[in-house]
């Protein structure tokens, strides 16, 4: 298989390169961003709805107190949401460098594949 570019390149060649990849494979990067994101919005989608009503704290400030006032469900939704996204934000990046690389290497872009190359 013949590369998609020649090396050595300059770093506007290079930079011109990715932009046009970015153009043509638009949809597939969506893709590949979306995917881990949906599992926030869930994460999220369902911590709103597990502290509906949340009762106010009885001081201003008190976070132990309304903490202490969360059923675990709650706790655990907040939790799930405040660790799933940045997870999910680095793990759409990797599938995305993945994705231009194959692409800049010639290779067809693959949701699967980019998401496979991760370790």
């Amino acid at each position: 298989m013949t590369p998609a570019i020649e090396f050595p390149v300059s770093a506007r060649g290079l930079l011109g390169r990715a932009l046009v990849l970015y153009r043509r494979y638009f949809w597939h990067f969506v893709a590949l961003i979306a995917v881990p994101l949906f599992v926030v919005v869930v994460a999220v989608t369902a911590l709103v709805l597990f502290t509906v009503g949340v009762p106010q704290p009885a001081q201003d400030n008190d976070l132990r107190a309304l903490w202490d006032s969360f059923s675990w469900l709650r706790r655990l939704a907040l939790i799930l949401a405040v660790l799933a996204f940045p997870f999910s934000l680095a793990l759409a990046q990797a599938a995305t460098v993945f994705g231009v690389a194959g692409a800049l290497l010639g290779q067809k872009p693959n949701m699967v594949s980019s998401y496979a190359k991760i370790r």
